[in-house]
């Protein structure tokens, strides 16, 4: 998979954080046109718990058969395990 770069000058730069001095350009894999689906950030803590991991689990199940893409910092935890139930679950993931 190749690394790609969207420059903040670029029209399909998200608008939610291109006002934002203190973000530049974005590096990314996969298709930016999955920016433009309804989408859902999930973070959480980073020492979480089995409570929390089935909880995020069963959120993003919901959330996948609806369509809803899966954006995450990508943090261990639950961030890492939102992004891993979404692609579980076939869904897509979006990670910052």
């Amino acid at each position: 998979m190749q690394v790609k770069v969207l420059k903040k000058s670029e029209p399909c730069y998200p608008l939610c954080i291109k006002d934002n001095p203190e973000y530049l350009d974005i590096h990314y894999i996969g298709e930016l046109s999955n920016m433009n689906n309804r989408s859902v950030v999930i973070v959480g803590s980073r020492e979480c718990t089995e409570y929390g991991i089935k909880v995020t689990r069963d959120l993003v199940n919901y959330l996948v058969k609806n369509k809803i893409v899966i954006i995450t910092g990508l943090a261990s935890g639950i961030d890492s395990c939102a992004s891993r139930s979404a692609l579980e679950y076939d869904g897509i993931t979006v990670g910052f």
